[in-house]
Order: C-alpha cells, then sequence, then structure tokens
C-alpha cells in the first residue's frame, strides 16, 4: 500500500466517523425534544377533535388511554434518544412536561392552589436543575478535598470523644489511633 493510499484511507475514516456524529447528535436530540412532546398526546388529539375509536374495557375514554400510552413511550424514547449523544438543553422538554405533570399530581388544592400553578412548576424545575448541579459538584475532583477534611475532621472528633470517656483502654489507646489514621488515609485515597 503507497503512503498516498494510507493517507485517503485515513482521512476517509476520520471524515466517515464526523459524519457519524453529525447525525447522531440530531437525532437523538429530536428523540429527547420528542420524548417530552409525546406526553401532550392527548391534549393535541383532544385540541384538533380527531376521533379515535375506542374499544378498550380498562380505561375510562380514549384521552386516558392515549395518555397512558404516551407515559409509556416517553421515558423509552429518552433512553433510545440518550444513546445518540443527544445536546445536553434537550433534556428541558421532558423536565418541562413532567414537572407539569407532577404539579396536576399535588395540584389538590392543599398542596398547590390553581392561581400558583405555573409558580410551582418553575420552581420544581429550577429545584431539579439546582439539585443536578449540586450532585454534580458533588462528585467533581473539586469537592474531594471537602470530603477528605469533612472525613478526617469528623474521625478526630470521634477519637477525642473516645479518650474523653476512656472507652478503649489506656495500652491499647496508641495502637487504636495508628489504626484509626491509617484507615482514614485508605478511605480519602493517601496511599
Amino acid at each position: 500500500m503507497s503512503k498516498q493510499n494510507f493517507i485517503h484511507r485515513i482521512r476517509t475514516s476520520i471524515k466517515d466517523q464526523g459524519e457519524g456524529e453529525t447525525i447522531k447528535s440530531p437525532f437523538g436530540t429530536f428523540l429527547v425534544l420528542f420524548s417530552g412532546i409525546v406526553l401532550y398526546a392527548d391534549k393535541i388529539v383532544d385540541y384538533w377533535n380527531i376521533p379515535i375509536t375506542y374499544e378498550f374495557q380498562y380505561y375510562n375514554n380514549a384521552e386516558v388511554f392515549i395518555w397512558v400510552c404516551s407515559a409509556t413511550v416517553s421515558p423509552l424514547l429518552l433512553i433510545a434518544g440518550y444513546w445518540f449523544r443527544p445536546k445536553s438543553w434537550a433534556l428541558a422538554s421532558p423536565l418541562a412536561a413532567y414537572s407539569v405533570q407532577m404539579m396536576y399530581i399535588w395540584r389538590d388544592e392543599k398542596w398547590i392552589q390553581r392561581d400558583y400553578f405555573w409558580h410551582h412548576t418553575i420552581a420544581f424545575m429550577i429545584g431539579f436543575l439546582l439539585l443536578i448541579l449540586l450532585i454534580k459538584w458533588a462528585t467533581s475532583r473539586k469537592s474531594k478535598s471537602f470530603y477528605i477534611k469533612t472525613i478526617r475532621s469528623f474521625v478526630s472528633f470521634v477519637m477525642e470523644e473516645t479518650e474523653q470517656k476512656d472507652y478503649i483502654k489506656k495500652e491499647k489507646k496508641k495502637e487504636y489511633n495508628k489504626r484509626t489514621v491509617e484507615l482514614v488515609d485508605k478511605a480519602v485515597g493517601n496511599e
């Protein structure tokens, strides 16, 4: 194989990989967005007065049946879309849809009054996003030093308390303290 053929094959391979990525991301983004939109299929059918022949005995009417089907399909679309590396902003669609559904569950006039429905929905979405950011921060490397300091201060507090209360015999205290420090160092990854 000549040098030119080798370079051409590498360029073609890189180009093919790039094209696959440009197709994957929009398709995944579409699926994730659609997973949030599909939850409103019952509202779309109702709004456009689409006639549906409904013959099932289990559900009260066609609208409930459509909602149950869409609530089943939506998470499946979300999972399938995530395999195609969607843009993270697309998750706003299912988050908004599920937030609205959560507020409908809680809208019992004891928890959420009708006038404040959208305020609670937006607050739920913001709270959920803040929870995700908190979890992301907690699992990041920046927070590792915070965990190490917390664990060490807790262990030193426990060691001081056990020394003050004389839970451990005096001849075993030195060995206990040494073993505790070794275990803490292993736990925080200093070995």
